[in-house]
């Protein structure tokens, strides 16, 4: 929990600074995975911060009442977010929180059309005054290192974003099902696993589990460092052809 708020910190601090820029063109595959990954971060982009704080307010505060409904929610500095089911749920609490719950999934999805919309609507506005800019080889490392396949999509690739961030969302579910087998099977009553409790196979699983989702985000922060310095020579070349025509122009 702690780790996830310093990366958010990290990451809208870094979109602050792109949004500062008025003549930079958005790029909406960029803003809609941004929003996507966390709520009102593709407004935030967009210059928007306090839209993109309301989705944020208003997503995960339906979620967070869901959950209240159905089950007690407790947090740990050691543990980070503590979810115990209740035994009686009332049908009404029930309802409710489905209610929500499917509320909310809309809201997310509205979230990230709006984002893409948002910087669209930006482009056609400004469309005069607009130029394509690379950013940061460094910048799309740590971005596709904190979200997999941002910086691709920033790039332009973005189908090879859209497949990062599919793989990524794989690795949650992975995660979240470790997560359930073992709380059942070692400890369905408490809060916490001990490792020295666990046997050798599914010490294994965890292990390889961080190992390829680490691997996986190093090599999606590698790729798309690679094609930021790609893109960076690739405009140096077409300014360098532009500057000698208008050199020959002159001349003749």
């Amino acid at each position: 929990m702690k780790r996830s708020f310093i990366l958010l910190l990290i990451v809208l601090f870094s979109v602050n600074l792109l949004s500062q820029g008025s003549t930079i063109r958005k790029n909406p595959y960029f803003s809609g995975s941004l929003s996507w990954y966390y709520p009102g971060l593709g407004q935030a982009y967009n210059g928007k911060i306090l839209k993109g704080a309301l989705f944020l307010t208003l997503e995960l505060g339906s979620l967070y009442t869901a959950i209240n409904l159905v089950s007690d929610l407790t947090f740990r500095l050691e543990e980070g977010v503590i979810v115990n089911p209740h035994s009686d749920i009332t049908r009404g609490n029930r309802n409710i929180a489905i209610g929500l719950a499917v509320g909310a999934t809309l809201l997310h999805i509205y979230n990230i059309y709006d984002a893409i919309s948002d910087s669209m609507k930006f482009n056609l506005r400004n469309a005069s005054s607009l130029k394509s800019e690379s950013p940061d080889p460094f910048f799309l490392a740590v971005s596709s290192y904190l979200m997999p396949g941002t910086g691709q999509m920033f790039n332009g690739s973005f189908r090879k974003g859209s497949e990062l961030l599919f793989y990524q969302l794989l690795f949650k579910v992975w995660k979240i099902y470790i997560d359930y087998d073992l709380r059942n099977r070692y400890s369905p009553e408490e809060n916490a696993l001990n490792w020295l409790d666990l046997n050798q196979n599914d010490r294994v699983t965890i292990i390889a589990y961080y190992a390829m989702n680490s691997f996986f985000r190093i090599y999606s922060a590698y790729d798309a460092y690679i094609g930021g310095h790609k893109k960076v020579e690739i405009l140096m070349m077409e300014d360098s052809r532009k500057n000698l025509l208008l050199g020959l122009g002159v001349k003749f």
